[in-house]
């Protein structure tokens, strides 16, 4: 851990901007927006055929025994790079036949948590070897719980390996900023997970419909709601169509608010997991509102948080002007959006709501569905972010951020058996090379599968078309995580889903006042409050140490 903390002390004296969420751009793009040197050779296009499998560095003897066979168990969610994992898997076997890599799909994020609930609820031996450590981290009370019942491979360490299928370090893969972030995002703790992409929101709209009403894509928050009522007077019932990605919109707006008190929410000298080499970003922080990326390094205590909603917070003026905010906006959605009834990629590509706010996962697809339709069908389309205010509330910046966050972000459990380990890294390490990436990324494509966004390796290269819809995904700075955790969106105990999602539909159509649902969704954020604190063993004191259950 320690070379770990020099090492990210050097970064903060850097103080780049570093993004939170996912989405990459096009050679244009500036290193204060994220990583993009990979994307600057793209000239060409890349092909999806014959990509070659990575070849181990000369004098990378394999660090096991090789006499053994042993399986190494990968488990992923169908639609994330499945095809290239399992193309990856293939490949690896063949280069070391004595280890077999299987690839467990699990059919969609639910299944994904209940499954990994189910597995590290005993004593680890039927556990898979590499997860995705976001879901991991959601499914089992967090990252700090995660690290401390040995969850996850704390990876710092392996930043300083040579790596076995490339020249030069692990670390060499990275732009600096992508790996302070994949740091922050696990509490300053450690590395649980290397970042292999990054994603982001944006909205989607069609700009030949956009075009014949004389609209434009709008430059403020005031006219995207006016853009929205123009386009219902123009026969679009839902002018906006959106699933569960509409918590990022509450989370921007939270965000215009929140951040002007974020130093209540990082870790604090005095605090229990306080560091000084590692966190001095946190002391005496103030947001800036001419740096939209200011705390890009900042390190946020889920303790504070957790005390902040079991204070009540979701009644504060914040949280209430962010949800009366958000409902201007929802009142443009279909009709029970949070419950995910609508087929949103499908009403946009077939014209029927002219804006989708989505992720950049799923450029790619709309991407190739638009092109393949009969040319009579087929639309011009482009995206923009979420817009500032033009008069911000009370309380509330003017400037809006997003999201840009990493996105497929793969862990290891350890198993402590030295041999069994060894071959679990390799393999990772195999992915995570830029001939691994590109060859997972391009087999993806290739079987009409499609990646979630840019690759944050080095040196990996998507196609001009793709890259150039993927821009649009970039923004200055980005949301912090907690914003929208405040508000209580989705901070609910499956048993009290149905209860959350109904205070939602009631609020956006109209049905109760701001009160009336404020006071419903505290008594359901409440409930999952507790259950947190209880399984992180919290006492929200954050200056003395606690014990994950």
């Amino acid at each position: 851990m320690k070379k770990m903390q020099k090492w990210i002390a050097l970064l903060l004296a850097v103080l780049m901007l570093s993004a939170i969420f996912a989405g990459c751009a096009k050679p244009t793009t500036t290193p204060e927006q994220g990583d993009t040197q990979q994307t600057e050779t793209d000239t060409q296009g890349t092909e999806t055929a014959n990509q070659p499998a990575p070849q181990p560095q000369e004098g990378s003897d394999a660090a096991w025994d090789t006499s053994k066979n042993d399986e190494i168990i990968v488990t992923v969610i169908n639609g994330y790079y499945t095809a290239g994992e399992k193309k990856l898997a293939e490949e690896y076997t063949k280069l070391h036949p004595e280890t077999k890599v299987t690839v467990d799909v699990a059919s969609d994020n639910d299944a994904y948590m209940a499954k990994m609930q189910s597995l590290f609820s005993g004593d680890m031996t039927g556990t898979s070897d590499i997860v995705h450590a976001n879901f991991l981290t959601n499914a089992l009370g967090g990252n700090e719980v995660c690290f401390q019942k040995n969850y996850l491979r704390e990876l710092s360490d392996v930043l300083d390996m040579q790596h076995p299928y490339q020249d030069g370090l692990v670390r060499d893969m990275y732009n600096d900023t992508i790996l302070t972030e994949a740091w922050n995002a696990f509490g300053g703790l450690g590395i649980g997970a290397l970042p292999f992409d990054k994603t982001g929101i944006s909205f989607y709209y069609n700009k030949t419909a956009f075009e014949a009403l004389g609209l434009e894509a709008p430059q403020t928050w005031e006219e995207l709601l006016e853009t929205c009522q123009t386009l219902r007077d123009n026969g679009y019932e839902n002018p906006i169509t959106v699933g569960q990605e509409a918590s990022w919109i509450l989370a921007s707006l939270a965000d215009a608010g929140f951040r002007y008190e974020e130093s209540e929410f990082l870790v604090q000298p005095g605090d229990a997991i306080y560091d000084a080499e590692t966190m001095s970003a946190n002391d005496g922080f103030v947001f800036d509102d001419n740096n939209l990326s200011c705390d890009a390094f900042t390190v946020t205590s889920t303790e504070r948080m957790l005390a902040a909603r079991k204070n009540d917070i979701i009644h504060s003026n914040i949280s209430r002007t962010s949800w009366i905010e958000f409902a201007k906006l929802a009142a443009y959605f279909p009709a029970n959006w949070i419950g995910g009834g609508a087929d949103n990629i499908t009403e946009f590509e077939t014209q029927v709501s002219p804006i989708l706010l989505n992720g950049a996962w799923n450029v790619g697809l709309i991407l190739d569905d638009i092109n393949n339709m009969p040319e009579s069908a087929q639309f011009d389309w482009a995206t923009f972010n979420i817009p500032d205010f033009a008069n911000a509330p009370e309380g509330f910046g003017t400037k809006m951020r997003g999201l840009y966050v990493l996105g497929n972000v793969m862990g290891i459990v350890p198993k402590n058996d030295a041999d069994h380990d060894a071959r679990v890294l390799d393999f990772y390490l195999y992915w995570y090379s830029q001939a691994g990436a590109q060859m997972c990324y391009e087999e993806t494509l290739s079987n009409g599968n499609f990646v979630q966004g840019p690759c944050m390796i080095n040196g990996v290269v998507l196609k001009d078309e793709l890259m150039e819809k993927l821009t649009g995904f970039v923004v200055e700075g980005a949301v912090k995580a907690y914003s929208s955790e405040l508000c209580g969106l989705y901070q609910t105990q499956e048993a009290d889903r149905p209860i959350h999602n109904d205070l939602i539909n009631k609020l956006t159509a109209g049905e109760i006042d701001i009160d009336t649902f404020l006071d419903g969704l505290a008594t359901v954020q409440g409930n999952d409050t507790d259950v947190k604190i209880d399984a992180g063993g919290y006492d929200l004191d954050p200056t003395t140490a606690d014990t994950a259950k």
